[in-house]
């Protein structure tokens, strides 16, 4: 089967145009919706898209908003205004889709939904109303390591009177209460999951039998350990921390990090307890302070950040042994604001650097700035601080500039939260930063034009293919008269891809208008060199040069035989086959992407590493559970494919099978060549 050769090699050479990029290199940019609102938290999607989630200004009131945005460039992919509320965070499940959770429906709604990755199309939403929040908190909630949902709430009586706190197991696939367990009359405090994927809550609770309905800053918190698959209780603790400030952070080791104060006019402590029984291993004192955060560091270390009072005014970071709970380093970060602005945003990245988010550093003349700070993990000694212009300084969340940190890979960081020129205008803004040197490292020319190239390259392979599958689909539906091969002569099919070849032509010298070439962008020192232009002059240009067979080779695996005439469910599973195919092989191009940006001088040098297999196993074997879900084995048999089963396909170790091995080799291939 052939889909056009000169058309594949513009699809793959587009895409793999993304992998010509230096090593090391790595980008940076600010993204900011239209209206206001803000941007509560981020997580990192598959093919390169980053997401934050947070709330916009609506015709009735704030928005639960979700958006996507590409990781080369920051261009909206899409965006979503759901039901009256606010999204407080985000995940990412092993097939890529996503889970916002947050106040959703109204005041007193809270829940989870899911969307999916490639469109925002909402696949499912679960709700329960009348839930009660504790103050300043977000709503508790995570993902299991299956892509199963995790909510923990108190949710009240019809007249507020009473509360019950529930945590929900929800399945991934359709949003099904897996398993639930009754807290009795408590406030969720804060949730965190293990590796293991053990549900871990902090709870506020009440002196006496029965307790209020309403627990307050002061009420101890107690620690419940619940059982993965059934939700029963393992063990609970009480780590001498009252409910306000309470964080959570498993280690490495999968104990459990907990830092509060005792009580409001105490030191913040950190208390670490034991992954087996709940016990105390060590407490440490931190000091006297507002706010304190918690991260996991190697080795199980435990990274702690402390908003310390005036007049300092700047956030004390330790590193705390594991062992004894000692500080391994202890530093200040100063903020000479002269208002209480600190640290709003707290992450410990996979090597262990603390990166803080906030406003700490020399006085702004415009406020609360969206800034950036990153320690060396080792030694606490400072990389980096930059900013942005933030918001004004009013000391009240609402003026918070940043809200989430999350790692963009290939080096950089995607930070979420407010920009704005007045307080009563913020804007939901989303920024991705350099963690070597928290900047770009290319000068704007370079960086807009080879992010650009990137972004629409990506954007071309997805869209084609798109296109052609869904001719194939016709063909099989009895809709379309043609074979395979021969969808290019469709007029509709071929209009669709000379309209998507000029866009992307069109928004490559935008930013790339030349002729000449910004040094050590790409390949071809012109445009014309690197896209096949004027096409009236017989050349080729040199992103090109590719082998169109690679292409061929994927999407034969799911399209061998034209399936006209054959029942709906055959026809449907091989659409299925399609997708997953696709998926997986833009999994693997990412995974090339990103090995390439840290600085390996040759793909070889990544093969076969858990940076580059991990992901890749990860998203088989979630395309191999979307496969089973849409193909029963005789339709799965029955649609030609270049396997009978579904273990022919994606294997249940998620690392061989003919549909992974030709989406695996051919991207391989494809970045081989144009590297």
């Amino acid at each position: 089967m052939r889909l056009g050769s000169k058309s594949l090699r513009r699809v793959v050479a587009l895409l793999c145009g993304t992998l010509a990029l230096a090593p090391g290199v790595a980008r940076a940019w600010r993204t900011s919706l239209p209206g206001t609102g803000r941007a509560r938290a981020v997580a990192t999607g598959l093919s390169g898209r980053l997401v934050g989630v947070g709330e916009t200004a609506g015709p009735e009131g704030s928005q639960f908003t979700v958006a996507t945005f590409d990781g080369l460039t920051g261009a909206l992919s899409w965006r979503k205004d759901l039901a009256p509320g606010s999204a407080t965070g985000v995940l990412v499940d092993p097939a890529g889709d996503i889970l916002a959770g947050g106040f959703l429906g109204d005041k007193d709604g809270a829940g989870v939904v899911k969307l999916d990755d490639l469109t925002g199309n909402e696949m499912w939403r679960f709700r329960v109303p009348r839930t009660l929040v504790f103050p300043g908190r977000a709503v508790a909630w995570g993902r299991a390591v299956n892509g199963d949902a995790i909510l923990a709430i108190g949710r009240t009586s019809v007249d507020s009177s009473k509360v019950r706190s529930m945590v929900y197991r929800l399945a991934s696939s359709n949003g099904q209460i897996v398993w639930r367990k009754n807290l009795g009359r408590r406030v969720v405090v804060a949730l965190a999951i293990d590796s293991k994927g053990e549900v871990l809550v902090a709870a506020a609770e009440k002196p006496g039998n029965p307790p209020a309905a309403s627990p307050g800053p002061q009420d101890p918190v107690k620690i419940l350990k619940l059982d993965r698959a059934s939700g029963d209780v393992t063990w609970a603790a009480y780590p001498g921390l009252r409910a306000d400030d309470v964080r959570l952070a498993p280690t490495t080791d999968d104990d459990l990090a907990v830092v509060g104060r005792a009580d409001l006019d105490s030191p913040a402590a950190a208390v670490l307890l034991s992954r087996t029984d709940g016990a105390r291993r060590w407490r440490a004192s931190l000091g006297l302070g507002g706010m304190v955060s918690v991260g996991a560091e190697p080795e199980g270390d435990v990274a702690v950040a402390l908003n310390l009072p005036g007049p300092v005014l700047g956030t004390q970071v330790s590193r705390l042994a594991s062992s004894d709970g000692a500080p391994r380093w202890s530093r200040t970060v100063a903020s000479g604001s002269g208002e209480p602005c600190g640290t709003s945003a707290f992450f410990v990245g996979a090597g262990g650097d603390p990166v803080l988010g906030g406003c700490a550093a020399a006085a702004p003349t415009d406020g609360f700035r969206f800034e950036m700070t990153g320690l060396d993990g080792k030694n606490g000694l400072l990389r980096w601080q930059r900013g942005l212009p933030g918001l004004p300084p009013e000391p009240t969340e609402d003026s918070v500039p940043v809200l989430g940190i999350a790692d963009a890979g290939s080096g950089n960081l995607v930070a979420g939260g407010a920009t704005a020129d007045a307080v009563e205008a913020p804007s939901f803004t989303v920024v991705a930063w350099n963690d070597e040197r928290g900047d770009d490292l290319l000068d704007p020319a370079q960086r807009r034009c080879r992010s650009t190239i990137g972004s629409a390259g990506r954007n071309y392979v997805f869209t084609r293919l798109q296109f052609l599958e869904s001719c194939f689909d016709s063909i099989n539906a009895g809709t379309l008269d043609l074979a395979f091969d021969e969808c290019m002569l469709d007029p509709g099919v071929a209009n669709k891809l000379d309209r998507l070849a000029t866009r992307t032509v069109n928004s490559i010298r935008s930013d790339c208008p030349g002729p000449a070439l910004p040094g050590a962008v790409s390949c071809g020192s012109t445009v014309y060199e690197l896209l096949d232009e004027p096409r009236t002059s017989g050349q080729v240009g040199c992103l090109l040069d590719s082998d169109d067979e690679v292409g061929n080779d994927v999407a034969a695996a799911a399209y061998r035989e034209v399936l006209a005439g054959k029942p709906s469910g055959v026809r449907s599973c091989q659409t299925a086959i399609g997708t997953s195919g696709r998926r997986i092989f833009d999994t693997v191009m990412t995974a090339a992407v990103n090995c390439r940006s840290r600085g390996a001088s040759d793909l070889s040098e990544c093969i076969g590493t858990p940076a580059f297999e991990t992901p890749i196993k990860e998203n088989a074997l979630a395309q191999r559970d979307r496969i089973k879900s849409n193909c029963t084995a005789a339709n799965l048999a029955a649609t030609g494919t270049c396997a009978a089963t579904l273990d022919g396909l994606i294997a249940p170790s998620g690392t061989s099978g003919c549909l992974l091995e030709a989406s695996r080799v051919g991207a391989i291939r494809s970045a081989r060549t144009h590297d």
